[in-house]
């Protein structure tokens, strides 16, 4: 499990401000910000997921 304190409180923040009842595009969320963060696609992609599931935030 990816623990970069810095990737996970951008993804919460993104999270956080989507409108209800919306639907994250987990792909082209962990590609916009692959590069800041230098950390694979698929770690990014999970922490993405990890963060929805637990703030109630449908992803595909």
């Amino acid at each position: 499990m990816i623990e970069n304190k810095d990737l996970i409180d951008e993804v919460r923040r993104h999270l956080a401000s989507a409108p209800s009842n919306s639907v994250v595009d987990t792909f082209a969320y962990a590609n916009a910000i692959e590069g800041a963060f230098q950390v694979p696609l698929r770690e990014i992609q999970e922490v993405i997921r990890r963060e929805a599931r637990d703030l109630g935030v449908a992803c595909t």
